[in-house]
């Protein structure tokens, strides 16, 4: 008796955030570090199924970062990053969409066999992120790395209208058909813009923001923009955590409502976040949305 009775408090404390994001676009960036084998993945797509049953509209953009790394040292290619993006010259390029067609067909078995309706999705074949080569900082040359020009979330939209779950690779297209290696973050972010996104939730292999990167216990709960600069130009920010957070601060000015960043190590983290009051992550709340 005493199980269920915490189970049924615990339905009534997710009932006003049923009620808050019926209808609402979550976008979520599903990324290389956090996706793992078995029951962890399991919890992701039973969590996905989940929002989708309770009247969300999930919206994932995946990365596969160390899916692609390992693929290209099997195959003796560098492994290049710069400000934490990956130099694509053209053989990575090719690994590169293998390694997403790959890891695509993968998410949508799994969240299919929890009983959900995957829509696979490629931002360059169904033409969703338009890109052009992003301009290179000095001494280096990123190859086909793409800055995203504009997306086209029309398709998105009727997939979820349909109640459909879009599974997007992050690919995008030029003017001129060329294929683009667009950082993952960022498109998610742009998606979620485009989108009007209630929420963009970045699952990772890390717990949030940490004012120590070797403490746990300093997990940053809630930040603003004026803050979240401030720990860039502290260097608390830093590395491969820069275009996640340049993102999330992209989205917010563009009218996503929040961001999140969860640790994906973690079952049902996902919910955990969105449905308690407590969270588990850091979320990125706009400075308008706070008084303090």
């Amino acid at each position: 008796m005493e199980e269920a009775l915490r189970k049924a408090q615990i339905l009534v404390e997710a009932l006003p955030y049923f009620k808050a994001f019926d209808e609402k676009i979550i976008v979520i960036k599903l990324g290389g570090n956090a996706m793992g084998d078995g029951e962890l993945m399991r919890a992701v797509w039973l969590d996905i199924v989940f929002m989708e049953q309770v009247g969300l509209r999930p919206v994932l953009v995946h990365g596969g970062g160390p899916h692609i790394s390992a693929r290209l040292k099997e195959s003796n290619i560098e492994v290049r990053f710069v400000d934490g993006l990956r130099v694509t010259d053209g053989k990575t390029l090719e690994v590169v969409e293998e390694v997403f067609g790959e890891i695509n067909r993968a998410i949508c078995k799994g969240i299919l066999a929890e009983g959900g309706s995957p829509e696979p999705m490629s931002g360059a074949r169904d033409r969703l992120i338009l890109a052009r080569k992003k301009p290179f900082p000095e001494g280096h040359d990123l190859g086909f790395v793409g800055e995203v020009v504009d997306v086209r979330p029309d398709k998105v939209l009727e997939a979820t209208q349909r109640g459909h779950v879009p599974v997007i690779s992050p690919l995008g297209i030029g003017s001129d058909g060329q294929l683009f290696n667009v950082n993952a973050d960022t498109a998610a972010a742009r998606i979620a813009a485009a989108l009007w996104a209630e929420k963009l939730v970045f699952m990772s292999n890390i717990a949030g923001i940490l004012r120590q990167v070797d403490d746990p216990d300093s997990l940053i709960a809630t930040l603003k923009p004026r803050q979240i600069r401030e720990l860039i130009a502290a260097g608390v920010i830093a590395g491969g955590m820069l275009p996640k957070v340049e993102a999330a601060l992209a989205a917010m000015s563009s009218g996503v409502h929040k961001v999140h960043i969860i640790d994906g190590r973690k079952q049902h983290s996902m919910l955990l976040e969105i449905f308690t009051r407590e969270g588990i992550g850091t979320q990125f709340i706009p400075q308008e949305n706070d008084n303090t």
